[in-house]
Order: C-alpha cells, then structure tokens, then sequence
C-alpha cells in the first residue's frame, strides 16, 4: 500500500469515526438520554486517536524500514562498482624504481574500497532479506578479492625488480650498468603483461555475475515500490 493509499484510509476512518460521534452526540442530547455522558464520549474520542496514533507509528515504521532497505540495496551495488572498478582499473605504468611508493598507495586504495563496500554489505544483510541477492554477493566477494589479491601479488613481483635495478645500480660501474638494466626491464614487462592477462581473465568471470547482481537489485528495488 503506498503512502498516499494509507493517508486516504486514514482520512476515511477519521471522518467515519467524527460523523458516529456527532450522530450520537446529537441523539442523547436530542432524547435527553444519560446512556453516554461527556466523560463516555471523551473517553471514546482518546481510544480513537490512541487508535490512529498507533496506525501512524506503525505505518511510518514500515516505511521506513522500507526506506533503508531501498537505500542499503543502492549503495551496496554502488560501493561494490567502486571496489570492482578501483581494481580492474589498477595498471603499473609510469611506476619505476624512483617511486615505487605508488605502488603502496594503490594498494591501500583498493583496501579502502573493499572496506567501504564490506560496511555497505554488512548494511545490506541487515535490511535485504533476499537469498538469492545474498548468495550471488558472496560468490562475487570472493571473485573480486581473489582479483584485488593478483595485484598485490604481481605488485610484490614489480617492488622486486626495482629493488634489484636499484641494488644494480649501487653496486655496478655506470658504464656497465646498461647490460645489466636492460633486462631487467624486460622482466618488468614480462610480469606486467602476465598480471594483464591474468586480470582480464578473472573480470571475464566477474562481469556477468556483477551484471547478474544488476538485475537482482533492480527487481527487488520493483518489489519496493509494488509493494
């Protein structure tokens, strides 16, 4: 029932209950009966606005409720895109051994948005009773950190080759520096290109669960405005 139907039942119940006070107000008086003194009608008239109060209290409830639900499902989906994106848009270039230190902070990127998704979730399992919504969402969970995890591991791999083109380079002549840098480029190249592969293998996986984790968010949210 939406909250414009629910106000018109209550306008109709409250104008009912006026037109049978009146009507019987105007009776006794007319009859001169004492069968309901001012105190009866009082007393009548307190039941049925603690009535209406309690309709109110519990209407506004459930739409509030249904307010959190409909917020909490919106904002897990937009915090699991930020997650998902922030990884799958993680790239090495313009990273070398002079600032390695980027390496770090897009790490700690990834961990902020995982944990800003994880509170989204957790938000989301206490108002979305949906089972299918809930065992789809741990399934990509566990996909989309699996994924978070290549790049820690391919960014371990790349901190490695800088620590070895930076130890080259204190410990050997300049002149002959140039023989021992170039491949280590070359590994450097050769352990991005895997993580590239590797990533776009594991979104080939994600995408149609993330697009699937779509549609069950846009259906339950119709449920919520059906209803």
């Amino acid at each position: 029932m939406t909250t414009m139907n629910i106000q018109i039942v209550l306008e109709i119940l409250i104008t009912i209950i006026g037109l049978y006070l009146a009507f019987f107000k105007s009776y006794f008086q007319e009859k001169g009966k004492n069968l309901a003194t001012t105190e009866d009608i009082e007393e009548i008239t307190e039941k049925v606005e603690m009535i209406k109060n309690e309709i109110l209290y519990s209407t506004q409830t459930k739409l509030s409720l249904k307010t959190e639900e409909r917020i909490s499902l919106v904002n897990c989906y937009d915090k699991y895109n930020y997650w998902l994106s922030a990884i799958v848009d993680t790239y090495f270039g313009g990273i070398n051994e002079e600032n390695k230190s980027k390496l770090k902070e897009i790490e700690e990127k990834l961990n902020d948005a995982k944990f800003q998704y994880n509170l989204a979730e957790g938000r989301m399992e206490l108002f979305v009773n949906n089972d299918e919504i809930s065992k789809l969402i741990r399934k990509l969970r566990k996909e989309t950190l699996a994924m978070q995890h290549l790049f820690e591991t391919y960014s371990g791999k790349v901190d490695y080759v800088f620590f070895e083109i930076s130890h080259m380079k204190a410990t050997t002549p300049i002149e002959k520096q140039i023989e021992f840098y170039s491949p280590l480029l070359d590994k450097r190249k050769e352990i991005i290109l895997e993580f590239y592969k590797k990533k776009e293998e594991m979104y080939g996986t994600i995408a149609p669960m993330e697009k699937t984790f779509q549609t069950l968010i846009y259906k339950h949210l119709q449920t919520l405005i059906e209803k």
